[in-house]
């Protein structure tokens, strides 16, 4: 039987040339697969906690040489001979040795890099692309109502189908150095095109948004997320931007199309959350 050996774990640098956690799983048939994981710029009080290593001579204290070690050293003799396509027994075990809500002990970036890399050896194991994997983990899942009783899933629920994109054209707050309060406008197809056709329109906007701001004299760039940014402040003008690229190419707004907001409004100056229910 193909089970696991062994799990090793390094520290990379990710996008924004911070460290990240990459984690190995090697089988006992030689086979092995990676991953490693993402950090966002902007975190909820409610996330996973990723473990820093608070080391200001390193990488301005945002090491990831405790996780890592996690890895090595706890997560690694646990995870020997167990077999990788049991996904769930796999994260029951890191759950069990991390045992905090929020994974601060061992740090999700330790859990998650481990998790993911098991995930993607089991679909190597069983000889299918790694969407197909996750799906057969999904039917084998005993999914629970809001009454706790086991429910079946649903024929739509059970169908694998590719997501619908949500495409970043305009960051501010965290994302960009800009004065703009809001992280991110966000555009959604809502019409049943195909997945390329979806991605066409986002580009389409945004494509147009750009020639606006020329038009306007309003130097942009790219922000860390991808999306354009600017240094302005004035999110009615941003959304009225976006509103007026979609008509120019030729969509509309809540037939073809829909705007969204990631406010992140923990991370709006002077925000006072009493102010709002």
């Amino acid at each position: 039987m193909v089970l696991i050996d062994f799990v090793e774990a390094r520290e990379i640098l990710d996008s924004r040339g911070y460290p990240t956690v990459e984690a190995r799983v090697v089988l006992n048939d030689g086979r092995s697969e990676i991953s490693s994981v993402p950090s966002g710029v902007t975190k909820s009080t409610y996330e996973a906690i990723e473990l820093r290593d608070a080391d200001a001579s390193r990488y301005s204290g945002q090491g990831v040489q405790h996780a890592v070690k996690n890895i090595n050293e706890i997560i690694s003799p646990r995870m020997k001979k167990m077999n990788p396509i049991e996904q769930y027994n796999i994260d029951k075990v890191l759950n069990e040795l991390d045992q905090t809500p929020n994974k601060a002990h061992l740090g999700s970036n330790a859990t998650l890099a481990v998790s993911q890399a098991v995930a993607r050896i089991g679909a190597v194991v069983n000889e299918k692309p790694l969407w197909s994997h996750i799906n057969d983990l999904l039917l084998k899942t005993r999914a629970k109502n809001a009454l706790g009783e086991e429910a079946e899933l649903i024929t739509n629920q059970r169908n694998p189908k590719l997501p619908i994109p949500i495409m970043n054209i305009f960051s501010g707050g965290r994302h960009s150095h800009s004065q703009m309060p809001f992280q991110e406008f966000i555009v959604v197809p809502i019409k049943g095109l195909k997945p390329e056709q979806q991605v066409q329109m986002g580009a389409h906007i945004r494509h147009n948004v750009e020639k606006i701001f020329l038009e306007k004299g309003i130097f942009f760039g790219d922000s860390i997320e991808g999306g354009l940014t600017a240094n302005i402040s004035d999110y009615k003008l941003v959304i009225e931007t976006i509103l007026t690229s979609m008509h120019n190419v030729g969509l509309k707004v809540r037939e073809d199309v829909a705007i969204a907001i990631d406010v992140a409004a923990d991370y709006i100056p002077n925000f006072n959350p009493a102010a709002y229910v």
